[in-house]
């Protein structure tokens, strides 16, 4: 039964690059080894390699290297810290180390399983899944739903045996990927199973028992369930006969364990077996199975890409597989027609009737044969995923399924259109719970309002740090270090501010997460990364921006970010019009700078009332100034008037001086020859 060489999950784990320095280290007592990978423990998106603890090499120990690919549950890694239950595998400790690709890497520390990992030989007994899988597991996982924290990786290939030559199975590691990430589908209840790897989802403890049953399947079996059975088609039969029927026909289930397995694997969650049911069954106790309901089947079946449906559900599932002949399907009469005639619902037909007469958005949508199938999906499946143009969805999936997206091109700008056409809101308005579906409403509005805005701090990138509130800042500014706070990257940025430019400008990955972990403004925002556009009371508010932070770090010295926030109260000072005033600000501010002080910075410059005061000063001295020019060019007026009236006398006067010299010369001349 142990394996202890197969790798884990479905796929070759991840390569490591060289190290400069070959180890690792992790609160300062693990060392990490990445030349020397562990496969038993490694998967689709992590890498699990040797760690030795400096305290004690006694127990064998190895490290969960997450990918930068994924988002790791580091909530759960918190909450899972310190169960120890022999029923999984304890998380010793889990923090960022420095990996050879020079980036920061979230790890977990577990030990390694001495009787190596589960293997599938061959059919197991019932006896022994009951002995050696149920009793083990279910009070480590009773603990760990006490905790708030959904396994999501329950399957043959993460069941450890703890001690060498024992027996007693293990659940293994949960932390590093998503929820449901490395989960073949056949693992998941139908409601989850057709949806993308990372958008599946927290889900809920009917996800693990669910998860419980198909293992303890795969046990009897010998094998996967449904191994061999192309994909869609088994979906189908799990949708048409039930998931237990689809992989195991009823004769072959031993009837000693024939009851928890029915009440395991039902398809309708509300009536799945809790682990209190099951923990009674095992004592002993009777506990009945859910009613058989079985699904109502059309008497002919409808075929939709090559596939043979016959009930609403099936279809749906179809559509949202193959949008573009569902499409077609749904704008003509043949589907209507099967769904009346053949299959008996007349409430499902008249739900296509109401999406053809949906109006399209404004300017058309992504693609209007996508949209109808989509929205035909939501109307005929509510309790499953959002399904988009090849992309599959459940609405508590959406941030590390955002995250996934944006790392390609194509598909980032599907998800975008999904998630701005209003597709999550429509699920949330099928959902029998009104008042949870209000708020997801209002939640998915808010993304729907992110996700389309053209400012820097929003976009895709605000909606993913949101809805993922552990994930690192994925700046280029970090230098790739983890970065999951708004205080560290305040930190990170003085260390980058005290080199020999004290400019500091933030990109907008580094604004989103700015704003998605302090809800810092745009107004703020788009000082620090514009600070030459921004007028200065809004500088004033970047200034105090790091001084809320500075109190976060225990007001330790940011010196970096005080030369920076210097040089913007520099600015606000000079704006102040009184040279007194603004000499003693700027005496304030050499002061603070040297001591890495924000909040006496800040305290300097944020005087109640000074720019009114100043304003009003300058106002009144402008108005006196004015008045006082005022009064000058009426003197100078005054005396351009003397001045001209004093011209225009003289003028006037002249020819009437002439001509009195003249009178007086004839009568001299007169007076001369009389005399004579």
């Amino acid at each position: 039964m142990p394996d202890d060489t197969s790798s884990a999950g479905r796929g070759t784990p991840e390569k490591v690059g060289t190290a400069s320095n070959q180890e690792a280290m992790l609160s300062g007592n693990y060392v990490l080894s990445p030349n020397t990978p562990v496969p038993a423990y490694a998967g689709h998106a992590l890498t699990a390699v040797e760690v030795t603890d400096r305290r004690t090499a006694a127990e064998p120990l190895v490290g969960l290297v997450c990918s930068g690919d994924v988002v790791p549950r580091v909530e759960a890694m918190e909450a899972l810290r310190g169960l120890d239950k022999d029923g999984a595998l304890p998380l010793r400790d889990f923090g960022a180390v420095d990996w050879p690709d020079n980036k920061q890497r979230m790890a977990a520390i577990y030990p390694q399983a001495r009787g190596g990992r589960l293997a599938l030989a061959g059919p197991l007994p019932a006896w022994q899944i009951i002995d050696a899988f149920w009793k083990p597991v279910i009070p480590a996982l009773t603990e760990m739903h006490g905790r708030a924290v959904i396994h999501r990786a329950i399957r043959p290939d993460n069941l450890y045996i703890r001690d060498a030559g024992g027996s007693a199975l293990a659940l293994g590691p949960c932390v590093a990927v998503p929820p449901g990430y490395d989960q073949p589908d056949i693992y998941e209840p139908l409601e989850t199973a057709s949806a993308d790897p990372t958008g599946r989802g927290e889900g809920s403890t009917r996800h693990d028992m669910f998860a419980l049953g198909m293992t303890a399947v795969a046990m009897l079996l010998g094998r996967e369930p449904g191994a061999g059975v192309d994909k869609d088609e088994l979906m189908i039969r799990r949708i048409e006969l039930g998931s237990l029927a689809a992989v195991i026909a009823p004769e072959n289930v031993p009837p000693e364990i024939a009851d928890p397995l029915r009440g395991l694997l039902t398809d309708i969650g509300g009536e799945r077996w809790t682990l209190k049911d099951l923990a009674l069954w095992l004592k002993g106790g009777k506990i009945a199975p859910p009613l058989t309901r079985p699904t109502t089947l059309a008497a002919k079946p409808l075929a939709i890409a090559g596939k043979q449906v016959r009930c609403t559900r099936s279809l749906a599932h179809m559509i949202g597989r193959a949008w573009s002949e569902g499409a077609k399907l749904l704008r003509g009469e043949e589907l209507r027609r099967w769904l009346r005639q053949e299959a008996g619902d007349a409430a499902s037909a008249a739900l296509v009737e109401h999406v053809l007469r949906e109006p399209d958005p404004e300017g058309g949508g992504f693609d209007n044969d996508v949209l109808l199938a989509a929205r035909a999906v939501i109307a005929l499946d509510p309790q499953g995923p959002v399904r988009y143009c090849g992309l599959a969805v459940a609405p508590y999936g959406l941030g590390p399924f955002l995250f996934d997206a944006a790392k390609n091109r194509e598909k980032m700008e599907i998800a975008v259109s999904l998630v701005d056409q209003g597709l999550l809101q429509k699920l949330a308005d099928r959902q029998p719970d009104r008042r949870r579906a209000t708020r997801q409403v209002i939640n998915f509005e808010r993304l729907r309002r992110w996700i389309t805005s053209p400012q820097a701090w929003e976009g895709l990138e605000r909606c993913i740090y949101d809805l993922n509130p552990r994930l690192p800042c994925l700046s280029p500014m970090t230098g790739g270090k983890w970065i999951a706070n708004g205080s560290a990257l305040v930190a990170e940025f003085d260390q980058k501010a005290q080199g020999p430019n004290p400019e500091l400008k933030i990109d907008g990955a580094a604004a989103a997460f700015l704003a998605a972990r302090i809800d810092a403004d745009g107004y703020t925002l788009m000082a620090l990364m514009s600070p030459e556009t921004v007028e200065e009371d809004v500088l004033l508010d970047a200034i105090h921006l790091f001084a809320d932070e500075q109190v976060n770090l225990n007001l330790r010295p940011l010196p970096g970010i005080a030369r920076w926030c210097g040089k913007l109260g520099q600015r606000i000072a000079e704006s102040i019009h009184h040279r007194p005033t603004r000499k003693e600000l700027l005496s304030r501010i050499e002061a603070a700078v040297p001591e890495g002080n924000i909040s006496a910075l800040y305290k300097a410059l944020a005087i109640d009332g000074l720019k009114d005061a100043d304003k009003r000063g300058f106002d009144d001295a402008k108005s006196g100034w004015e008045r006082i020019e005022s009064e000058i060019w009426a003197i100078e007026r005054a005396a351009e008037r003397i001045r001209l009236h004093a011209w225009r006398r003289g003028r006037d006067n002249v020819p009437l001086a002439s001509g009195a010299g003249s009178i007086l010369a004839f009568l001299a001349t007169l007076f001369l020859d009389s005399i004579r």
